[in-house]
């Protein structure tokens, strides 16, 4: 292993292997390796487009590596199977949703049996792929502190979350959400449901944002955190308007960025408009020869479709993408 680099922006520290193994062996040697004094590690969780790119700069010259994320006993359905947001979904496939980052080409991930575990390739557009796990490959550990709380994400409309709060004071608890660009918020109806897990209820929203959970003794460094990627279910068609179904759209039309033809004509949908609030919104189109791949932008925070359903108003025709 090759030695520690400090990602500035979530306080963890990487280490690059200089050597390929397989799955489990890579799975292995970052939960057995010696990490910084306390910090805990595991194969690297890539959670966002950030530390996506974070990685890319810093250790690009890879080929692939090995990261987490496992469809294993629920074949497309991909969850993260290591680290502190171990059984936190990822990626559902039949759906084409997903939840924090993923950075998926059009023909991944597949559903070919025995690939049930993802490489990475750092520096790439469209990196990442399923893959066997007897794969040889090189592979990223991750290392974060011990004692970090782990909030999951929501969707933009704001949800109920589990938190373990191993260390704190329940009765003084304080959990701060902070950003850069938009309003700071703390968590409210904050209710103990076991010795160090308490619920709480986020708020709806949209963006990036930092977290830190505080008590009367002691606080929490920031830890980076975001609300789900935008998710587009359906798109409709009619002459030079494009209906957009689905959710975490937030409502603030300046937030939003609707993109089609990304690797061709790289065409901007203007004239937004939300029709209901998180859920479904139009924009103005000319007509152009393909539309897929799209990408929708809410508060910096993106998706990338290959495999949307298309529905055609004026012919009540619907057209599907096949999943192989």
């Amino acid at each position: 292993m090759k030695g520690f680099l400090l990602n500035q922006e979530n306080g963890h520290y990487y280490a690059y292997s200089n050597t390929k193994a397989n799955y489990q062996d890579s799975v292995n040697v970052c939960q057995t390796y010696t990490p910084p004094d306390g910090f805990t590690g595991y194969l690297v969780t890539v959670t966002s487009k950030d530390e996506h790119d974070w990685i890319g700069s810093h250790l690009g010259a890879i080929s692939t590596i090995w990261i987490a994320g496992s469809d294993l006993g629920d074949r497309g359905n991909w969850t993260y199977n290591v680290g502190p947001e171990k059984g936190q979904i990822l990626y559902d496939l039949y759906s084409e949703r997903t939840y924090t980052f993923t950075n998926f080409p059009y023909t991944e991930p597949n559903l070919e049996v025995g690939e049930n575990y993802l490489i990475s390739i750092p520096n790439s557009k469209d990196g990442w792929n399923n893959v066997v796990a007897s794969t040889q490959s090189n592979y990223i550990c991750e290392f974060s502190p011990i004692d970090e709380p782990f909030i999951p994400t929501v969707h933009s409309e704001g949800d109920m979350v589990t938190v373990n709060v191993n260390g704190y004071d329940i009765s003084t608890l304080e959990i701060k959400f902070t950003s850069a660009s938009q309003p700071n918020f703390n968590c409210q109806n904050i209710k103990k449901v076991g010795e160090n897990t308490i619920t709480r209820q986020v708020p709806s929203g949209t963006g990036k944002y930092s977290y830190t959970l505080s008590d009367k003794v002691k606080s929490s460094k920031s830890v980076p955190w975001q609300y789900h990627p935008p998710h587009i279910s359906m798109i409709g068609l009619s002459l030079e308007t494009v209906t957009l179904v689905g959710d975490n759209f937030g409502n603030d039309v300046s937030k939003i960025q609707i993109t089609f033809d990304v690797t061709g004509t790289n065409t901007e949908c203007n004239n937004i408009n939300i029709i209901i609030p998180f859920k479904q919104m139009t924009c103005s189109l000319k007509l152009l020869p393909k539309i897929l791949p799209f990408q929708v932008v809410v508060n910096s925070i993106s998706s990338r479709y290959n495999k949307t359903s298309l529905y055609h108003f004026d012919s009540k025709s619907i057209f599907l993408i096949p999943i192989t």
